[in-house]
C-alpha cells in the first residue's frame, strides 16, 4: 500500500482506519489491528511491514 505523504495526518489516519476495517471483515477478524506499518491478528504479529 502506498500512502500520499501530502496527506494530512487526519486523512492518513482516516485511511489506515478504513484499510483496517476492510483487513478485519476480509480475515474475519475483529481484533485485526494495523500498527506502526505492521499487521496484528488477534495477539499474532505478522513480518509484513506496510
Amino acid at each position: 500500500m502506498i500512502i500520499d505523504t501530502t496527506q494530512t495526518k487526519i486523512e492518513r489516519d482516516l485511511q489506515l482506519a478504513d484499510v483496517q476495517e476492510q483487513l478485519r471483515l476480509t480475515a474475519n477478524d475483529p481484533n485485526l489491528t494495523i500498527c506502526n506499518g505492521h499487521i496484528w491478528f488477534g495477539s499474532v504479529h505478522t513480518a509484513d511491514s506496510w
